[in-house]
């Protein structure tokens, strides 16, 4: 910070009538309780209740006394953001609505000409961004995606010359830039920061000396505050922070411009640290508290978010900036949200600090809309905060929001019976009743809906296809039989082990269909052992000849069931017995219910990668009291494998598993190992391992990427396991990672083996696992209790333990980790756990 003299008057008058805006470091500190995750929501909803009763209508101009303007202005286009994330922690489909009706009443454009340079304009295009992520329409990104277009074929990279613009449009840039996997986004967006940081004004619009942005080059020396420092303004400022976070977001974890990005989040909260006044919040002129000095809302919460995240992340040093966050932050619910919502303390528009003035509790500024999507923002992100609101490593089931949301939503309502002996269906076991069982479904579909069902015996069936409307009964005393014979399997374009391709349906298929149950209390026996020998033979051939990584992908093996671009749909109640590939596939899917099933397996044998309830790409899938005996992972979820799942990047997210058995098998819960879509926002309770070769698994591959977070797990029992808690980003190497043998170079190689082939880079294939917490842990005997390894590059981060109690032969070992919180462990072991390479990770000595 510069020094200038300051009169002595104005020193006395500082310190008489404004006591509140000494900065903290001159302050006594004072230790400030983080508000708790509950609190923090209840807020959230509170303000953003308040603005969607008073603008029911997304689509309206925003009408003022002295001007309109259409809704998808920048500080419309501020407040969806803000939503988005209020969205990605508590989701309510009626936020999602309002946002998509946004979308639509303004066709998914720009404000102004589809050629804007405006970053401005382009503001809205972040929101139309992630609802693309959520339903791929091509419209909803066509307009941003033609106005960075033009101005990336001008070659002319100087528009940014505000420092707001970064906020409006730097994001969108990175988020375009991952969604099309297209490298000049990301160079563009680069070009334009560094213009604004270094050319803009003469000598760029950041001050390194006092670590902070002027707003534009007006503002520069020689204009001065009234005090006679630097004029740096807090909401300005506040624009630059929130730009890095959300672009640091979406960039790839290997971006060569994330160094630069992440620097410049700890010089600035380092200087914004220092001028945090003693109530908490930040004056709208940083340096001058006597100009227009006083509480502000927006520049807080954005300092806030930035805060927030740089400590969730590993930015930041929680100790130091943990106490600043907790002091703003519960300062703006104490003082910044009013009974009814309304947001306090917000300056209106402008671009210094004596525009809008003067800022009060109760004035409405100019515009409210930016305002709160400033607060949902910083919110979101210490809602995030791995020990937000309470300091240790638990955590309780009923502070997860969304947990409550998932499942089916809706079922058939038709009860018309329809028999599928009435159609021409044997029940001698050994009368192929394909035809007729279908013709049941179908006339069941047509007729609206209803129940299709079985008098007692064996059915011997192929591929079948349930429809929309229908309730498929199995009841006791009925036995669906699969074909032994892959033709009666016809080929669909389908996902396999992460992989897009041609490949058999299941034995039972729900594709792209809606209110869907399939239930009862009879059985389905896949028999499978046919197709277990057809892969060990062809298995072993291809290991002869270097191809173990393509084998699974040649030996066409039915699953028994495949839920596929579906939603609403229920699987209840059925036993499932002898899968030839994996059991219950939900793929691509949403609100789906699997309740009550049983797996068994391993009958007659123990078949290859017989997986029980693989949930794939999809989200709110709620799975409950199943009971799981197989040969692979019991309880599993994936998204995508290596560049063709990087293509395809869709999430597995929001996932409740509660109440079930694993016996032999993989893995109780396992994350893996095809993670390039990224698995987030799970929750795993009441559940037991008898007899599994793993408890709890995070795996992946050095060719993978994709991010695995926000996995809470509690109330676990296990006995006789292998590993209780394993995590590798190197799993199974033969397998994971794809070399071309010599003696088929030059050859025409089938479509599948092109994908496994072609080479991720090693920015894009690195997977990241963090935020990861565990609570309430029995395990009675396990050879292994821990076995973590991280990568250099990738540490394990943000691992938390809670009452947790091992016995096991061997401790195991942690590497490459950091941070991890351990609270109430106890780990009885002949050979201790082992941790190298680690920074913040400690178990009590055993």
């Amino acid at each position: 910070m510069r020094a200038f003299p300051i009169p002595t008057r104005l020193v006395l008058t500082v310190l008489i009538i404004l006591p509140g805006l000494l900065p903290a470091t001159n302050a006594a500190e004072e230790t400030v309780r983080m508000p708790s995750r509950a609190e923090t929501l209840k807020a959230m909803h509170a303000v953003n209740d308040y603005f969607m009763k008073k603008w029911p209508d997304p689509g309206l101009p925003i009408v003022h006394p002295n001007r309109t303007r259409p809704s998808n202005i920048w500080t419309r286009g501020v407040y969806y953001e803000g939503l988005m994330q209020l969205w990605a922690v508590d989701p309510s489909p009626r936020h999602l609505d309002y946002a998509v009706r946004w979308g639509e009443a303004h066709q998914w454009g720009l404000r102004g000409e589809a050629h804007t340079r405006n970053a401005d304009n382009q503001c809205c295009g972040q929101t139309y961004i992630d609802l693309y992520k959520l339903d791929p329409r091509p419209e909803r990104i066509r307009a941003i995606r033609q106005s960075f277009d033009l101005m990336i074929e001008s070659g002319r990279s100087n528009d940014w010359t505000w420092i707001d613009a970064a906020q409006m449009a730097m994001p969108a840039l990175a988020k375009l830039g991952a969604l099309l996997d297209e490298p000049k986004y990301f160079d563009y967006m680069h070009a334009l920061y560094l213009d604004m940081k270094l050319r803009q004004g003469g000598s760029g619009l950041f001050n390194p000396e006092d670590g902070l942005w002027w707003r534009d080059r007006s503002f520069m020396p020689p204009y001065r505050e009234p005090n006679g420092e630097d004029c740096y303004w807090a909401r300005g400022n506040g624009w630059v922070v929130a730009a890095l976070i959300r672009t640091l977001d979406a960039l790839p974890a290997g971006s060569p411009y994330r160094e630069e990005y992440t620097n410049m989040l700890r010089v600035m909260c380092e200087a914004l640290r220092k001028v945090q006044r003693s109530d908490g919040f930040w004056n709208v002129s940083l340096h001058d508290p006597g100009n227009f000095g006083g509480k502000e809302t927006t520049g807080t919460s954005l300092f806030v978010a930035g805060m927030a995240w740089g400590v969730r992340h590993g930015v930041l040093e929680r100790a130091v900036y943990e106490p600043v966050i907790a002091r703003a932050w519960s300062a703006l619910l104490r003082e910044g949200v009013r009974g009814d919502g309304f947001l306090r303390y917000v300056q209106g528009t402008g671009k210094e600090p004596k525009d809008s003035q003067p800022v009060g509790p109760d004035r409405e500024p100019d515009f409210e809309d930016f305002g709160i999507g400033c607060f949902l923002l910083a919110g979101a992100e210490v809602y995030k905060l791995p020990e937000a609101g309470g300091g240790k490593a638990g955590f309780e089931i009923a502070d997860i929001p969304w947990a409550s949301k998932v499942g089916a939503r809706a079922a058939p309502s038709s009860e018309r019976a329809f028999n599928v002996a009435d159609f021409g269906a044997k029940a001698d076991g050994v009368t192929l009743s394909t035809a007729a069982i279908q013709s049941a479904i179908d006339t069941a579909h047509k007729a609206g809906g209803g129940v299709v069902t079985f008098a007692p015996g064996q059915y011997l069936t192929g591929s079948i296809y349930i429809k929309t409307g229908v309730h498929f009964v199995i009841p006791e005393g009925v036995t669906l039989l699969g074909s032994t014979r892959i033709e009666d399997y016809p080929r669909i374009d389908t996902r396999v082990a992460g992989i897009e391709m041609k490949w058999p349906s299941a034995l039972i298929n729900v594709l792209g269909q809606e209110k869907v149950k399939i239930s009862g209390k009879g059985i389905v026996f896949a028999q499978g052992k046919v197709f277990w020998e057809k892969y060990r033979a062809m298995a072993l051939a291809y290991r002869e000849r270097g191809l173990r990584w393509i084998v699974d992908y040649d030996c066409e093996r039915p699953r028994t069931v495949l839920v596929s671009e579906s939603q609403d749909v229920s699987l209840q109640g059925i036993t499932f017995q002898q899968a030839g590939f994996w059991t219950v596939h939900v793929l691509y899917s949403s609100h789906c219910t699997i309740d009550g099933i049983t797996i068994q397996n391993n009958i007659g044998g123990h078949g290859p990668s017989t997986d029980g309830v693989d949930i794939d790409s999809s989200s709110w899938i709620l799975v409950e009291n199943c009971d799981i005996d197989c040969n692979d992972d019991n309880y599993c979820l994936k998204a995508g494998r290596d560049a063709d799942g990087l293509r395809v990047n869709r999430p597995t997210e929001y996932v409740v598993i509660r109440h079930c058995v694993s016996r032999a098998g993989g893995g109780l819960f396992t994350c893996g190992s095809e993670t390039s879509g990224g698995i987030r926002h799970v929750l795993v309770h009441d559940m037991q391992a008898r007899g599994t070769s793993t408890g709890f698994r995070l795996k992946s591959a050095m060719n993978r990427g994709g991010t695995t977070e926000d996995i809470y797990i509690k109330n676990i029992r296990m006995e006789r396991v292998g590993t209780a808690f394993s995590a590798t980003m190197n799993w199974n190497p033969s397998y994971s990672y794809s070399t071309l043998p010599k003696e088929y170079e030059g050859r025409e190689l089938p479509a599948h083996w092109v994908k496994m082939l072609e080479v991720v880079p090693p920015e894009k294939g690195l997977p990241h696992f963090r935020d990861i917490r565990l609570s309430n842990f029995e395990i009675t005997s396990a050879r292994t209790a821990i076995d973590v390894e991280g990568d250099k590059n990738s540490l394990m981060e943000n691992f938390s333990f809670d009452n947790i109690n091992i016995k096991a032969t061997r401790g195991g070992k942690v590497s490459h980790a950091r941070d991890w919180t351990v609270d109430n462990v106890n780990i009885k072991t002949d050979a201790p756990l082992q941790i190298a390479d680690s920074e913040g990770v400690r178990f009590p000595v055993q």
